[in-house]
């Protein structure tokens, strides 16, 4: 089921399956979110958990068993339960059940809320361990924003902000869809990365994953002076910018994750995998980050 909550700036769509993102318009109804064409990318903007990107051959092992979980994890596709609903926040909650113990064999509560702020919406994500051994996770966001929000804009009119920095540390992929351990430097003159085909035309540049990105990194377009703003907390100290290629795909995803995937060769074991969360018996962690409408 879809949920809408509004102020006097923004409404913002939900939906209580994987408590994903679906629009967000201005007071104008100009819409900055993609809009799911499902021959390019059916998604808009899931939420990831237990895992960012994807594992290696699709499993890994835990305690000697071996399980399988697709890339981003199971929470896009998990239905969700409404505990809270405002006029301008709406809260949801997820459990485990038979079917993520399968894939995922630990307990855990995790609870989604969605606010409006001014002209932002601020997704703040907990996670709490009910279990009672180590949970292991990552979590991450991979909101697509639009680049379509008026005629005269173009993928090569867009950039993305990165105030004080003249270049980041990156992570290229390898092995197709994996993260090269080792950091390079990308320059980013100015401290702004000018989008093109070009950028994203190359398996190792189809995800830019950046190391040490501000914690607040603006979309802008020159022509229509378009500006979105995505913070994140620094318990989410990676960023993903993504977008698919092809005739169409007039979006481009900022995503804030809590860790990068592995480099594909390493086999997937959870009690000594990198970058993951790790949370003892009833300990929690909090996750936020916010879209920003900043040309409002």
């Amino acid at each position: 089921m879809n949920y809408t909550i509004k102020n006097e700036y923004l409404a913002a769509t939900v939906t209580d399956i994987g408590g994903e993102t679906l629009s967000i318009k201005d007071k104008d109804g100009k819409e900055y979110m993609w809009r799911a064409d499902p021959a390019i990318w059916e998604d808009r903007a899931p939420l990831l958990f237990p895992i960012c990107g994807e594992i290696k051959d699709g499993s890994y092992s835990f305690g000697g068993v071996t399980y399988r979980m697709s890339g981003h994890g199971f929470l896009p596709r998990l239905p969700l339960t409404v505990k809270e609903q405002t006029d301008e926040k709406i809260v949801f909650e997820a459990r485990e059940s038979a079917e993520t113990l399968e894939k995922y064999p630990f307990r855990f509560a995790l609870t989604v809320c969605y606010a409006l702020v001014g002209k932002a919406l601020m997704m703040t994500a907990t996670v709490e361990n009910t279990d009672d051994k180590e949970l292991p996770f990552m979590f991450g966001g991979h909101p697509g924003l639009s680049l379509a929000v008026s005629p005269e804009e173009t993928l090569e009119g867009h950039r993305i902000e990165f105030p004080g920095k003249d270049a980041l540390d990156i992570h290229y992929l390898q092995n197709i869809s994996f993260a090269n351990p080792k950091a390079e430097k990308l320059p980013t003159p100015g401290g702004a990365l000018m989008l093109s085909d070009a950028l994203f035309a190359t398996p190792e540049t189809d995800t830019l994953i950046l190391a040490n990105a501000p914690l607040s990194v603006t979309l802008a377009c020159k022509q229509s002076g378009k500006r979105v703003t995505v913070s994140r907390s620094e318990s989410l100290p990676f960023l993903c910018i993504w977008r698919m290629m092809g005739k169409g795909a007039d979006f481009v995803c900022i995503e804030p994750w809590s860790g990068i995937p592995s480099d594909g060769v390493t086999p997937e074991v959870f009690e000594t995998r990198g970058h993951m969360c790790r949370l003892a018996p009833a300990q929690k962690k909090e996750f936020s980050y916010s879209i920003e409408i900043s040309s409002l």
